[in-house]
């Protein structure tokens, strides 16, 4: 028997050449791309040493390592927030808050509705279940809540936070659904990273290898969720209006009606109380929303009641005031300065003036230019055409050396020589022959008397 051995040189050619191509192979597998949503690589093709075969491309997934045990599904649109636990997650009972309206709405673990012998309700911010007979139901339900800038969170009876996932459903514009775990990052609804597509290029005949290339899921997906938080000025007390700010995380479209500040912060300034949903799209993936419902309550009309109007308020002068046998000028003025008039008068803006001739009582109505009137009363009581009556005292005789008279009315003036005593008493000293004049009382009315002494009577 022949026995042929590799010389040295020979040992050391195989050496060489198994160590290139185990470089080779490992330089080939590493060149699997990393993309935002998960690994995704292509494996290299291999081609036989006789170059009698191509190389392929193959796919490779890889799952969120961050695995979530509750999914929900929220829709603003139809306020509607669904949750189930997934991952092999079991729960009794799952109550979620609703996005818009902010009822509680309960399902069992699989998202499906209760028996209809149960009812929950929310107890000190909690919620409670409790059968037909009462009781509550044990362990107590998951509580979910959603925010726009959050997404959904979840937390068992305890108040420890579930891993969570949220996907959003009813985008009028979206080719598809798009899930987020709590870090922003695109899962499926059970929270798996989604599979990359690749392929290989066939290696040439008598090659090691082919060459492999991943592509990312998620082209033109955003890296992040879209979330929205909002600021009222003033947030409270009663105003005239409100502006509301919006503020974005990654840039957004302008909402209909708002105005851009920048590409993350819009403005909106509302002058009536209203109840708004707001729905914020972003500016590089149409399937990346987010919405808000903007509530205004704080806004009050200040209208200024008008003033009350004022009563017609009046004031009575008379010219002269004193007595008089002549006319009598009365003016009323409106205090308040409403222009008035009265029936008969001579009126001019707030005053009115009419000309009496004889005392008396005289009631008239003051017509306002505000449309209110009053009633007043005019007693002129100065005017006097009277003249005094002069009676002799004594029956003409003298007494004590004097001669007396008596007026029917205070006088304000009498013969020249005579003297005025009380009680409308006049006197003159007592001589032989006529004495008298002219007696005049206080409204101007005169009255001439004269008498003759024909005797002295001794006292």
């Amino acid at each position: 028997m022949k026995i042929t051995t590799d010389s040295g040189e020979q040992k050391s050619t195989h050496k060489r050449r198994k160590v290139f191509i185990i470089l080779l192979l490992l330089l080939l597998l590493t060149a699997g791309g990393i993309v935002a949503y998960g690994k995704l690589s292509g494996s290299n093709g291999s081609g036989s040493n006789n170059g009698s075969a191509n190389g392929s491309g193959e796919s490779q997934s890889v799952t969120n390592n961050n695995k979530a045990h509750i999914s929900c599904a929220v829709n603003e649109t139809a306020d509607t927030m669904v949750c189930h636990g997934i991952n092999s997650a079991s729960y009794n009972v799952i109550c979620a808050v609703l996005p818009v309206s902010g009822k509680l709405a309960c399902t069992d673990g699989q998202g499906n509705a209760l028996s209809s012998d149960m009812t929950c309700d929310l107890v000190d911010g909690k919620p409670v279940c409790k059968d037909q007979n009462g009781n509550k139901i044990t362990p107590a339900p998951v509580y979910c809540t959603y925010s726009s800038s959050t997404g959904a969170t979840c937390a068992d009876g305890d108040g420890n936070t579930i891993p969570t996932i949220t996907c959003m459903e009813g985008n009028s514009d979206s080719t598809d659904n798009v899930c987020r775990d709590a870090s922003g990052n695109v899962t499926d609804a059970d929270g798996n990273g989604l599979n990359g597509s690749s392929s290989g290029t066939p290696g040439s005949a008598g090659t090691t290898s082919g060459s492999g290339s991943g592509s990312n899921p998620a082209s033109g997906k955003d890296a992040k969720q879209l979330y929205v938080s909002v600021a009222k000025n003033p947030a409270s007390g009663n105003t005239t209006s409100v502006t509301v700010t919006l503020a974005t995380n990654i840039p957004a479209n302008t909402p209909a009606g708002w105005t851009a500040v920048t590409n993350q912060e819009f403005t909106k300034t509302y002058t009536a109380n209203t109840t708004e949903y707001v729905a914020v799209v972003s500016a590089t993936d149409a399937t990346n929303r987010a919405g808000v419902t903007i509530q205004i309550n704080n806004i009050t009309s200040k209208t200024t009641a008008p003033a009350a109007t004022p009563n017609i308020a009046v004031s009575i002068s008379e010219s002269p005031s004193t007595p008089t046998n002549g006319p009598v000028v009365v003016t009323i003025t409106e205090t308040n300065g409403t222009a008035i008039t009265i029936s008969g008068w001579n009126c001019s803006g707030n005053r009115c003036t009419k000309t009496y001739t004889d005392s008396g009582t005289y009631p008239v109505v003051v017509q306002g230019a505000n449309g209110k009137s009053a009633n007043v009363t005019v007693n002129v009581n100065n005017i006097d055409k009277t003249k005094p009556t002069i009676s002799e005292m004594y029956g003409g005789v003298c007494t004590n050396n004097q001669f007396f008279v008596q007026s029917s009315k205070p006088l304000s003036s009498w013969p020249s020589g005579w003297t005025s005593d009380n009680g409308n008493v006049y006197s003159t000293s007592c001589v032989l022959g006529a004495v008298g004049g002219n007696f005049t009382d206080l409204a101007g009315n005169t009255t001439p008397a004269t008498w003759t002494i024909n005797g002295i009577a001794n006292p």
